[in-house]
Formats: C-alpha cells, structure tokens, sequence
C-alpha cells in the first residue's frame, strides 16, 4: 500500500508499507522504475509502461503485482542503498495515519455520546458529564497508542 507519493521533473518517487518493497522511482520520460527492497537492494527494471506501473503503485499488495507484472521487464541491479531513512519516515507516515484515524474516531464518538446524553435529558447540565466522558476517551485512547 502507497504511504507517500511526489513527483517532480518527470520523476514519481513512492513510499510503500510492503512486506519486501520499500520505495520507488518511476521515470516517466525513459519509463524505468526503480525499485528498493527491505535488504537494501535496488534492481531497475526497463522499460516498464505506464499502465504497469500505475497497477503497482496502487495496489494493495505491491508485492503481488511485482511478481504478475513487473518482474517480466529486464532488470539491472544497482548499487545497494541504506534504507534506515526510508523506513524511518515509512513509521513515521504510518503513525501519522494512525494518529489521524484514532483522532477522528475519537471525535465522532464524542459527538455521538454527546446526541446520545441530549436525547437523554436535555434539561439537565452536560458539559461536566462529557469532560469526563472526553476524560476517559483520552485515556482509552492514550493506552492503545502505548500497545500499538
């Protein structure tokens, strides 16, 4: 699955949370695609069109695509690369998504236990039974950042 993805001077650079691929780099104008493995291995592999890469870069699962469509193009290995900042800003994406998610799901369960208490009773005061409601959230929410 794509986790980030630039372009700039015909160049299509994307960061993958894959079990095996970690980044590539499409050039659109000779239409090789490089890609860069968990080892730190990087292969170009040539000519590759335009509706083949596209199949990669949003599948699901870049490794099944890899094997189905791209594998078959002529590859050239290139000199190794160190990965540890590619992983490095790969967790910190998937973190930010995280966060986001959690964030999101957070505030749609405030405001339905907010509807939820207005339903309730709407002549009594409930601003300090949501604090503490939002209270608990926060720490439920606190302690499955901490697992995860």
């Amino acid at each position: 699955m794509i986790l980030k993805k630039q372009e700039k001077d015909g160049l299509v650079k994307a960061l993958y949370d894959s079990t095996n691929i970690v980044a590539s780099i499409y050039d659109q104008k000779t239409s090789n695609l490089d890609l860069i493995f968990k080892a730190g291995t990087k292969y170009r592999y040539n000519s590759v069109s335009k509706s083949d890469y596209m199949r990669f870069e949003i599948a699901e699962s870049q490794g099944t695509v890899f094997n189905t469509h791209i594998k078959k193009y002529s590859a050239n290995k290139l000199e190794n690369v160190d990965i540890t900042k590619i992983l490095e800003e790969s967790v910190s994406l998937k973190q930010q998504e995280h966060n986001a998610l959690v964030t999101a799901k957070k505030e749609r369960l405030v405001k339905t236990l907010r509807g939820v208490v207005l339903l309730a009773d709407s002549n009594k005061p409930i601003d300090a039974l949501l604090d503490r409601v939002k209270t608990e959230i926060d720490d439920y929410v606190n302690k499955l950042n901490e697992i995860l």
